[in-house]
């Protein structure tokens, strides 16, 4: 809790309610459809734009998904591109 301080993770009883009350709109459903929607086919051409510009190399598949997953988090849950 020292190097963590009083957040969700480490915060119980009232202080978790309040937090969890406040970082749950992050959450909706529909909001978080919305963002995907947006986010998502917009990487994925750019995966695609990518690999045709590679045509005729091998490409690491396994590597840019991994990467397209952790953009796709970034940008949806942390507004960070």
């Amino acid at each position: 809790k020292r190097s963590l301080g009083d957040g969700l993770v480490t915060a119980n009883g009232s202080t978790w309610h309040r937090h969890r009350r406040i970082i749950q709109p992050a959450f909706d459903t529909k909001a978080l459809e919305n963002k995907l929607s947006c986010v998502v086919p917009d990487l994925v051409n750019r995966l695609i734009q990518s690999w045709k510009s590679k045509e005729g190399n091998d490409v690491d598949v396994a590597s840019h998904f991994s990467a397209l997953t952790l953009d796709v988090i970034g940008i949806v849950a942390f507004s960070h591109d």
